[in-house]
């Protein structure tokens, strides 16, 4: 069976990974805790975040979330 990735997208990224320095990006995963978590802008190395929200509040400031989700061009 081929590779499909998974598009980015609001539905599927729904919980937040929030940084020290307050950038906020979309996550999916983590049933368990903040160890297991992907972001909509794929870094390496992922950010270390200090909290994941998992009924987010804020909006996405990431930019590199926000090209991936589709907001900016």
């Amino acid at each position: 069976m081929p590779y499909t990735r998974l598009v980015p997208t609001y539905d599927n990224h729904k919980r937040r990974a929030i940084e020290a320095d307050g950038t906020v990006h979309a996550a999916r995963g983590a049933a368990g805790g903040a160890g297991g978590f992907t972001t909509a802008c794929v870094v390496y190395p992922a950010p270390r975040v200090k909290r994941l929200e998992f009924t987010p509040e804020g909006p996405v400031t990431c930019n590199g979330c926000l090209k991936a989700l589709g907001d900016v061009a």
